[in-house]
C-alpha cells in the first residue's frame, strides 16, 4: 500500500537450514509502518539478497524535482555484519543493492528490540501474524531478549537506523556503495 515514499529495509540472516529464520522488513521511515515483510527458514544468503534487491526495486520512489527531472529515492537496506551477515553483505553489493552495514553488539541488539517492543505496546506498530507471534512470545532473561525474534530483529536494525539518521526528508548524500554506519 502506499506509504511516505521515505522507507529503509531491515534484514536478520540465517543459514538457511530450517533452525532459524531470515527475515527482511520494509518500514515507512515517516510513519514507522510496516510495509512489507519476508520470512523464511530455508533462505540461503543469495536467495535473501535476492528478496533485499526486489524489496529495494519495489520501494525506490521517483519524484519530479524542482528542474523536471526525476529523483529516485532508494531504501537503504540496513544488513548485520555480524556472522552470517557478512555473506548477505557481499551477496547484496555483488547485486548493486544499496546497504548500511550494521555491526550489532549485546547492547545494540537490545536497544533495537526495545524500540520494536515500546512502539507496538504503544500501538504504534501493526504487522503480520509473525509479528505477534514474536511478541507474544519474546521474554527478558539475565538481560538479554529470549524466543524468537527475527523480524523483530530486522525491524530494529529499521528503527536503530532512523533514530542514528538525519530526517529523511532532507536531500541525501551519494546512493552508490556501502555506507558505515559505525564510522
Amino acid at each position: 500500500h502506499e506509504g511516505s515514499g521515505y522507507y529503509v529495509i531491515g534484514v536478520d540472516t540465517a543459514a538457511g537450514l530450517g533452525r532459524d529464520r531470515s527475515a527482511v522488513v520494509v518500514v515507512d521511515q515517516l510513519s514507522r509502518e510496516i510495509m512489507a515483510t519476508f520470512v523464511d527458514s530455508e533462505c540461503k544468503m543469495d536467495d535473501l539478497a535476492g528478496v533485499c534487491k526486489t524489496a529495494q526495486e519495489l520501494y525506490t520512489y521517483s519524484e519530479k524535482n524542482e528542474f523536471g527531472k526525476y529523483d529516485n529515492r532508494v531504501p537503504i537496506c540496513v544488513v548485520e555484519k555480524n556472522g552470517l551477515g557478512v555473506g548477505t553483505v557481499q551477496q547484496c553489493v555483488n547485486l548493486g543493492v544499496r546497504i548500511s552495514e550494521l555491526q550489532t553488539t549485546k547492547s545494540s541488539r537490545y536497544d533495537g528490540l526495545l524500540y520494536v517492543k515500546r512502539y507496538v505496546e504503544a500501538g504504534e506498530v501493526h504487522g503480520p501474524e509473525e509479528l505477534a507471534y514474536e511478541c507474544d512470545n519474546l521474554f527478558v532473561s539475565d538481560g538479554d531478549f529470549e524466543g524468537p525474534k527475527d523480524l523483530c530483529m530486522a525491524l530494529g536494525f529499521c528503527y536503530t537506523w532512523m533514530a542514528n539518521a538525519n530526517d529523511p526528508r532532507k536531500k541525501a548524500g551519494p546512493v552508490p556503495g556501502r555506507v558505515d554506519m559505525m564510522a
